[in-house]
């Protein structure tokens, strides 16, 4: 099993990790979204988060945390406050991990990590907006405690789509 038996660690990303978290991108959005997402509008949107663009990213304002397995980047979370409320929430905005690293419990690892950085600023709940048909997402995220509490219908690149509301520990209403 890959990985298994490594040590991980946690860091902030650096712009000279946009390359691997391209790749990531690639191949996590490739396996996540081939059934969900028309194949055309998949093929743009992962030519568009090249490694150019995660330079571009990893410049702003929000945070990119990354695990590393032997001095191998496994997958990435971004995160920061709601986008939903004024709120003092935290949001997780993405959360990927390349497909030979899923299933070995590093998600859940990498989920822990950001929501421990989320904890220190945000400590009113936590959210995250996950693609409704995108049902082994809604049942990791279940898996660690979350609860769907909402649905939207939303445009995707004139894709029509529906995400779902995953929310933990809320203390405070959010905005469906």
């Amino acid at each position: 099993m890959l990985g298994s038996a490594s040590t991980i660690d946690f860091r902030t990303a650096q712009l000279s990790d946009a390359p691997r978290l391209a790749d990531i991108f690639k191949s996590s959005w490739s396996s996540s979204y081939r059934d969900i997402i028309p194949a055309q509008e998949l093929s743009r949107t992962i030519a568009n988060h090249d490694a150019a663009w995660w330079r571009r990213a990893l410049d702003g304002v929000n945070p990119t945390i990354v695990f590393e397995i032997g001095g191998q980047i496994g997958g990435y979370a971004t995160y920061g406050p709601s986008r939903q409320t004024t709120t003092k929430l935290g949001e997780i905005y993405e959360l990927y991990l390349a497909p030979e690293y899923q299933g070995l419990g590093h998600g859940t690892d990498l989920f822990e990590a950001c929501r421990a950085r989320l904890d220190l600023q945000w400590s009113n709940g936590l959210i995250i907006w996950v693609l409704s048909k995108n049902t082994r997402a809604i049942d990791f995220y279940q898996s660690l405690g979350g609860e769907a509490i909402a649905t939207r219908k939303f445009r995707f690149a004139g894709v029509p789509l529906q995400k779902t509301l995953m929310a933990w520990d809320l203390s405070l209403p959010v905005e469906g």
